[in-house]
Parts: C-alpha cells; structure tokens; sequence
C-alpha cells in the first residue's frame, strides 16, 4: 500500500505512514483528508448561512436606500423629462411663433394696400368737392376707385358728412385671401 498523501510505500496492513504520520484507513482515505472533507462540510455550511446573511442584509440596505433615494430619483426623472419635454416642444413652438410672425406681416401688408383705398377715396371726395360739374358721393363701390397698386376684388365705401372720415366695409382681396372693414385709425383686416 501507497500513502495517498506523502507516497511513501507502507507496510501491507499499516494503518500509519512512517514517513509523515498520516493514518490511513483499508479504503485509502487519510484521517486529515477524512477531517479536512468534515471540515469543509462544515465550513461550507457556514459558508452558505453567511453569504444568506449577506444577501438578506443587502437586501434590507437596499429596500433602506430606494427609500431615501425615491425623492432624488423623482426629483431627477422630473428635470429630465422637462429638459427633455422643452427640447422636443421647442421646434413645435419656434414654427407657432415664426408662423404668428408671418400672418401678422401679411396682415400688415395688406393694410398697407388697403390705406391706399382711404386715399383713393380721399383724393375723389376732394376732387368732387372743388369740381362743379359733378355731384358729391358719400359712398360708392371700391373697385371703381383709381388705384395705382393692387386693386380690391369687393366691397364698400362711405365718407361721414360731418368729420369727412372714410369708412370701408367688407373690402376684399382674393389674392391675399382678406376681408377688410373699419377707418383708416380702426382698420381690421383677417383672412376669410
């Protein structure tokens, strides 16, 4: 027989290695291989108990801290969804500004086409007055003004007798698409 820990040739029927002093049973196993498999049944026992502890004192910890990091996580998934909510919104709103922009630059243009109305009939009124030959008209359609610009499709006009102010009503341009009516102070124009 062979000791299976030193290899070391042992007497048949020797229960103890001359050599280094381990006992060996008819099986082959050592008595300090035989204590080290207890041993390390038992500390693998421990070991599984300890690493349970572990874990089950992590998890506490862990349930501890999502409690106090809840408030800060929201805290932070707010911020983000508002820079981000800002970000994804603000093409949105620069194309309502822009757009705002552009309708009231039209729209402001085509009050400048209207006030040459006021003026055509101004100009008319006057003209009639210093005129003997014809009478005064205090209303009239527009299209029959003489406009040097852009000339209305629709539409009225009348002068106040008393203050001489003119009056447009329902002035229409179908090539800006507007409908424009009030004095040339209170002049409203929108698209139709």
């Amino acid at each position: 027989m062979i000791c299976p820990k030193c290899g070391t040739k042992m007497q048949d029927g020797s229960k103890m290695c001359i050599r280094c002093g381990s006992i060996v049973y008819a099986n082959g196993m050592v008595l300090n291989d035989f204590q080290s498999n207890q041993n390390n049944q038992v500390n693998n026992q421990q070991s599984q108990n300890s690493q349970m502890n572990i874990k089950q004192n992590n998890l506490k910890q862990n349930s501890n801290s999502k409690k106090t990091l809840s408030p800060f996580l929201i805290v932070i998934i707010v911020i983000v969804v508002l820079v981000g909510g800002f970000f994804a919104l603000s093409p949105i709103i620069s194309t309502f500004i822009i757009s705002n922009q552009i309708n009231q630059a039209e729209e402001n243009a085509v009050k400048d086409i209207v006030y040459g109305v006021f003026d055509a009939v101004k100009l008319q009124y006057t003209e009639q007055l210093y005129s003997q030959n014809t009478d005064v008209q205090y209303e009239g359609d527009v299209t029959s003004l003489n406009l040097s610009g852009t000339k209305p499709d629709s539409g009225r006009w009348s002068i106040d007798k008393m203050t001489g102010e003119v009056t447009i009503k329902d002035v229409v341009y179908e090539t800006y698409n507007y409908i424009c009516n009030g004095t040339k102070n209170d002049l409203i124009c929108k698209k139709k």
